[in-house]
């Protein structure tokens, strides 16, 4: 879901960014096995900064300004709604321009095709023709991405219908973003 947060919280080497965002399309631990050292490493970063983003306190705090209807899918809204801040704000939190660093992943991916899992290499070239890690800047973008994870969810639900908890807390959320991303740097020392 916050498939730019990861990116960014990765060393900076190919491996590294691609294994990063790798984790989300890995459905179990054969990648121990499946990826080189590199690529691994990344990876292990993805699920780090899971664990430690879902359990941290200001993560928690935004959770809870989700409404009591969409509880259920905080987890994954507030995920949305920080790659959101960080491509907004791209250029306080990066030396590159966003557009130079996305192309600069894209070509990454293109690079490591063949290594790709099935689900990633379905949903790839939408993801670089449509430029949806761009997109995020904008409200049409979050909309996109969470359309695409009504879809994706197989039980009934209304996730494409929570853009208003992001208009409705916006200045909170942007707030409890600020606040943790200065705590995630802090833990993830190589960004610069």
């Amino acid at each position: 879901m916050n498939w730019l947060t990861h990116i960014y919280f990765s060393d900076g080497s190919k491996e590294n960014m691609l294994g990063s965002f790798l984790g989300d399309f890995l459905a179990n631990s054969s990648w121990n096995t499946d990826y080189d050292e590199a690529i691994t490493a990344g990876i292990k970063n993805h699920l780090r900064l899971d664990q430690i983003g879902t359990c941290h306190p200001v993560f928690s705090k935004s959770c809870n300004r989700i409404s009591k209807k969409n509880t259920h899918y905080a987890m994954i809204l507030i995920d949305v709604f920080y790659d959101h801040f960080l491509s907004r704000d791209w250029e306080i939190y990066s030396n590159t321009h966003l557009p130079e660093f996305i192309d600069s992943f894209y070509k990454v991916l293109i690079q490591f095709k063949s290594i790709l899992p099935e689900k990633l290499l379905k949903i790839m070239p939408k993801l670089i023709n449509e430029n949806w890690l761009v997109s995020y800047r904008e409200f049409q973008g979050i909309q996109e991405v969470l359309n695409r994870l009504s879809k994706r969810i197989k039980n009934p639900n209304t996730i494409d219908e929570c853009l208003i908890e992001l208009k409705r807390n916006y200045s909170e959320l942007e707030k409890d973003f600020n606040d943790f991303i200065v705590e995630m740097k802090k833990i993830f020392y190589f960004i610069s």
